[in-house]
């Protein structure tokens, strides 16, 4: 009876401890995330907003969503990301990005390394992108992205919100 009952109690409190840290995960488990919302507002066509992205020693991931001032909701969606991972040295960065309408791309920041986007919004099929994400320019501050609105000048500007999570 004894070899019965042991196991079936070992396994019962095996899956509600599996069950707890389901719920409840420790923090080891979640990892020290802080996330993180930058808002450009009114950026105008033709003009690009710079941000720096911290130096976290692990992947961060970067939505940025963009909005015309039409109010109107534009297809496929408004939406880009990118997981990004800096070197704390260099200051140079890899990521892979996807953009509104699913496409990736992967790059690094190296200047021999792939071009400077990382991911872009298109009104309907790209090219020719509304907005882009791109590796900034370091001359100003390391490690700096780019948002650029890519509209005509003289035509409406956009309004950015960047959510970073590391």
């Amino acid at each position: 009876m004894r070899n019965k009952i042991f196991p079936t109690a070992f396994g019962l409190a095996g899956l509600l401890a599996l069950a707890g840290l389901l719920i409840n995960p420790p923090r080891h488990v979640l990892g020290n995330t802080a996330g993180h919302v930058l808002k450009f507002d009114s950026v105008p066509a033709g003009g690009s907003v710079d941000f720096p992205i911290p130096v976290a020693q692990t992947p961060i991931w970067v939505a940025v969503s963009s909005s015309p001032l039409n109010h109107g909701t534009q297809t496929p969606s408004e939406v880009m990301y990118a997981v990004i991972n800096q070197d704390p040295k260099s200051s140079q960065f890899s990521w892979v990005g996807t953009n509104n309408d699913g496409s990736v791309q992967a790059g690094t920041s190296i200047p021999t390394g792939s071009g400077p986007l990382i991911a872009s919004i298109c009104g309907g099929a790209c090219p020719g992108p509304n907005a882009e994400l791109l590796v900034g320019s370091d001359a100003v501050i390391p490690g700096t992205l780019t948002i650029k609105n890519n509209e005509a000048p003289g035509t409406m500007p956009l309004n950015f919100v960047v959510t970073m999570v590391y």
